[in-house]
C-alpha cells in the first residue's frame, strides 16, 4: 500500500475511508452528483449514507480538497465487489483514480482478511455519466467509452 500512498502524495492527493469518506461525502453531495451522473449516484448514496459498515469498504480520493475518485465495494466471503466507482472528468482529477481505488481496496480488504484475494464488478456506468435522459444510443457510446478507458 505504500507505493500507492506515494503515488496518491506524488500527484497531490489524499485518500480518506471509512466513516470520514462518509462525512466528506455527505457534507458534499452536489460535487458527487456531479461526478456520477444521476443513474449512479441515485444508488451510491444511499449505500453511502447507510450506517451498517459490516464488510463495506468507502475510500474517496481528494485533490485540492476537491473529489477526485470515489469507491463503495462489498465482502462477501474471499471476494470483494466493487459495486460503485466514479471518477472526475474535470479538474481536478487523477487518471485512473477509480481503478487504484479498486486496488487499494483489495489490499485493506486482504490486510484484514488474507483470505480475500479477488475482486469483481462490472461496468454500470459511462463516460461520461449516465443520466436519466440518455437516448439508447447515448448509453451505448458512453458506456463503449468507458468500457474502451478500462
Amino acid at each position: 500500500m505504500d507505493i500507492l500512498d506515494a503515488y496518491l502524495a506524488q500527484n497531490d492527493c489524499t485518500l480518506i475511508m471509512g466513516n470520514m469518506a462518509k462525512d466528506f461525502f455527505i457534507g458534499n453531495i452536489e460535487k458527487f452528483q456531479h461526478m456520477c451522473g444521476a443513474i449512479i449516484f441515485d444508488t451510491l448514496e444511499d449505500l453511502y449514507r447507510d450506517d451498517d459498515d459490516t464488510n463495506i469498504i468507502r475510500l474517496i480520493i481528494l485533490k485540492q480538497e476537491s473529489p477526485v475518485s470515489i469507491y463503495y465495494g462489498t465482502i462477501d466471503t474471499d471476494t470483494l465487489t466493487s459495486d460503485y466507482i466514479c471518477s472526475s472528468l474535470n479538474e481536478p482529477k487523477l487518471r485512473k483514480g477509480g481503478l487504484l481505488l479498486s486496488f487499494y481496496a483489495l489490499l485493506l480488504a486482504n490486510q484484514a482478511n488474507p483470505n480475500i484475494t479477488t475482486f469483481s464488478g462490472g461496468i454500470s456506468g459511462g463516460i461520461p455519466s449516465l443520466e436519466y435522459d440518455d437516448t439508447d444510443k447515448e448509453v451505448i457510446t458512453k458506456r463503449k467509452a468507458l468500457s474502451d478507458y478500462i
